[in-house]
């Protein structure tokens, strides 16, 4: 047995089958990647047993299930996690929030549903958060916008519900590392609030194909960090911002 392996990449193959319940038994791995392979079934709760995980990395494959509630176990350790573009789904697991290293959480492109778990406000390191492509509903928590270290977030292609993640806007001179914004394919409503000019690090915001309503906010144009902005398929209404 492989009792030393730190690091483990076998991504980009063509590896099928299930993952190997003694990978859980690799007590040293900091450092697991199997994306980019045809691997199936649920991810086995064994692989969180390493308390050393930093790194793991599952994406593009074929697995099903929901994310084990064993992750708790890595909660000192876990600094990346990529799930995304698989066929998981079932809601997502609270245990996740116990993860207080965190930096990048990606899980889209999955079949994940439900509401978001307000408790991923705690993951105060968070930086990237991937949530696109899942059958999310209800809002998007208030506790997310305390995520003052967040440059990533995609929220877009679910059914979240409510107005323009208003709790941020009220953060933004504390939200000024916030890069990117996607919001998109939603069904949210309400305006755009004009005080979304104080998210002044934000580079692109999507907010299309939702039910966005009222004029779009007259200050945007004074934003001079965005470089996109992609608003269609709404029910804005009004003149085009003189600021633009």
């Amino acid at each position: 047995r492989l009792f030393s392996l730190r690091i483990l990449d076998l991504s980009s193959n063509v590896l099928y089958g299930k993952i190997p319940l003694e990978v859980g038994y690799l007590e040293q791995l900091v450092f697991l990647s199997l994306a980019l392979n045809y691997l199936t079934g649920p991810i086995p709760s064994q692989m969180f047993q390493s308390k050393l995980l930093l790194e793991l990395f599952l994406q593009n494959n074929y697995l099903t299930g929901t994310i084990p509630s064993d992750i708790r176990n890595v909660n000192e350790s876990l600094v990346y996690i990529s799930v995304g573009q698989n066929l998981m789904g079932g809601t997502i697991t609270s245990e996740i929030c116990w993860l207080g290293r965190l930096r990048e959480l990606q899980i889209d492109n999955n079949f994940f549903e439900g509401n978001l778990p307000p408790c991923l406000g705690q993951l105060v390191h968070l930086d990237v958060l991937y949530l696109f492509s899942n059958r999310l509903t209800g809002i998007i928590p208030t506790e997310l916008a305390k995520l003052v270290k967040l440059t990533y977030a995609d929220f877009g292609h679910n059914y979240f519900v409510g107005q323009f993640w208003p709790e941020l806007v009220n953060m933004g001179s504390y939200q000024q590392r916030l890069n990117y914004l996607y919001m998109n394919d939603n069904l949210l409503t309400g305006r755009i609030p004009e005080a979304i000019s104080t998210l002044a690090g934000l580079y692109a915001l999507y907010v299309s194909n939702n039910y966005f309503t009222g004029p779009l906010p007259s200050n945007i144009g004074n934003m001079s960090s965005l470089f996109v902005l992609w608003a269609q398929s709404n029910q804005f209404t009004g003149p085009i911002p003189e600021s633009f």
